[in-house]
């Protein structure tokens, strides 16, 4: 349950940052390297590090730099049984376990750094992963969505140039057997988006508006549920009527929110986690918004905050961590980033950039 001691119930776990969590095993990141570990003996199972050159080895082993160049990974996936997937620095890479290696399998369109979120999903028995293009343009100017499984890699569609800025999110609706596909920044590149799995062409749903701009959506049989990503104005949590395309906004929040997950309670029930960001104002010139300390008009102070809950429960504040000192769009934006986690009834999270706030931490609902 979430209650008043909500704060009380966090405790820090682990020194690193974990990027995947189960009962027996997790995946922590530090400098370059990821480490596979036994949970039950915190035993190292394995150690790789990624491909990168010379001088981004050195750099990843500063952490300040590390973090002002964006060289560490946003995801890490299980796609198998000994295999895991992790995103990072422009690449994504393939891990076994078993055999103890690791290989690049490919990179992304020029400028993705890492897409903001994957959707792992099986159908027809086929595990499937799909992503969009997060500040990537291809030749033409095109914003790409990608698929990938067993076959490899695949384009399934692109936004025109000029469309859209960047693709947030994509979700696969296993009801409709569609894509969810959620984009920004700008008021008429803001939007929800739909697509068949076999389309190629996305349709608009509900754009051209701040508030169906989003990062972190949860696809039910008759509704999304979804929190907004706006600098310029006030925040929600919202449910998107599918059938109608009604919005309601169920609760405010202090900020726009970048990361979220949903973890399962002992019956079966979701609790939805949503993370918001620390930003500066959007509106100013593009050099003095990269070094501004000026809070954006949706941003009520210069904390984080996690919100969970759900429609039973409401939603509530669990923790909050204040920004740090150094500017908020070239080290971040203070982010509390949730690892890839099939546990029950409690949920790990790892502050960004944070003051007095590292490596990883975990909250009990119950």
């Amino acid at each position: 349950m979430i209650g008043k001691d909500n704060f009380a119930k966090v405790k820090q776990l682990y020194r690193k940052r974990v990027i995947y969590i189960e009962d027996k095993l997790r995946i922590e990141y530090s400098n370059g390297k990821v480490y596979c570990i036994d949970n039950d003996t915190d035993r190292l199972l394995f150690q790789y590090s990624f491909e990168f050159a010379v001088i981004k080895k050195i750099i990843s082993g500063i952490s300040i730099v590390e973090r002002l160049l964006r060289y560490e990974p946003r995801y890490a996936i299980r796609w198998s049984e000994t295999e895991f997937l992790i995103s990072c620095n422009g690449c994504l890479y393939k891990i076994d376990i078993a055999l103890k290696k690791g290989e690049r399998l490919f990179s992304y369109t020029k400028g993705t750094n890492n897409p903001l979120h994957f959707c792992v999903y099986i159908r027809n028995g086929v595990k499937e992963i799909v992503f969009g293009d997060y500040g990537g343009h291809d030749e033409n100017g095109c914003v790409g969505i990608y698929r990938y499984s067993t076959n490899g890699l695949l384009e399934i569609a692109a936004f025109q140039k000029e469309q859209i800025d960047h693709v947030h999110r994509v979700e696969y609706d296993r009801y409709r057997d569609c894509y969810w596909i959620f984009t920004g920044d700008t008021d008429s590149a803001s939007g929800i988006w739909h697509m068949g799995y076999s389309e190629e062409k996305a349709t608009p749903f509900l754009v051209g508006n701040q508030k169906y701009r989003a990062c972190v959506a949860f696809v039910d049989s008759d509704r999304i549920l979804f929190a907004t990503d706006s600098p310029y104005e006030k925040n929600y949590i919202c449910s998107l009527n599918i059938a109608d395309k009604t919005v309601d906004m169920i609760c405010s929040i202090p900020g726009p929110c970048i990361y979220g997950t949903a973890v399962k309670n002992n019956v079966d029930d979701f609790i939805y986690c949503f993370s918001t960001s620390v930003e500066p104002d959007s509106s100013l010139p593009d050099f003095v918004y990269k070094f501004t300390y000026r809070l954006g008009a949706g941003v009520t102070d210069r904390y984080s905050y996690i919100l969970a809950g759900n429609d039973k429960e409401g939603f509530h504040q669990i923790w909050k961590a204040k920004k740090d000192i150094l500017p908020m769009w070239l080290f971040q934006f203070g982010n509390h980033r949730f690892p890839s986690q099939e546990l029950r009834g409690r949920v790990y999270f790892c502050p960004q950039s944070c003051r007095k706030a590292k490596g990883t931490f975990v909250y009990n609902f119950l």
